[in-house]
């Protein structure tokens, strides 16, 4: 997601929340928290991305300005590993979550199932 556009960031985020809207057993805490869990995560690695881009250029037209600028590229790399590790985590909590969401729905319709009865 190198789109820096705040209008293009915003949807994604919206479409993030949306996503979420779908888990209903999910707490509205939680689902806050998530969004901005997930607003950070890409902010932060788009953040870095631009940084690193620019720098990057730097050191791609003056090659002695690796040595100097190379311990800087690392870090702007790491941060958008460890942005990237944030998002792939959130996915996985969402995914349990959705789980959950579908095992509850299951036992609700089973339950009113066997009241039929």
């Amino acid at each position: 997601m190198a789109n820096t556009d705040p209008a293009t960031i915003e949807k994604h985020v919206k479409d993030f929340s949306g996503l979420l809207d779908d888990i209903e057993s999910l707490d509205d805490k939680v689902r806050a928290l998530w969004v901005e869990i997930y607003e950070n995560a890409i902010t932060d690695r788009i953040n870095a991305h631009m940084l690193f881009t620019e720098l990057h250029d730097l050191v791609q037209s003056d090659p002695t300005q690796h040595a100097i600028q190379g311990p800087q590229l690392a870090k702007y790399i790491e941060r958008m590993s460890r942005s990237t590790d944030q998002l792939m985590k959130l996915a996985e909590m969402i995914s349990l979550a959705q789980r959950a969401s579908e095992n509850l729905n299951q036992d609700e319709i089973f339950g009113k199932a066997k009241a039929l009865r």
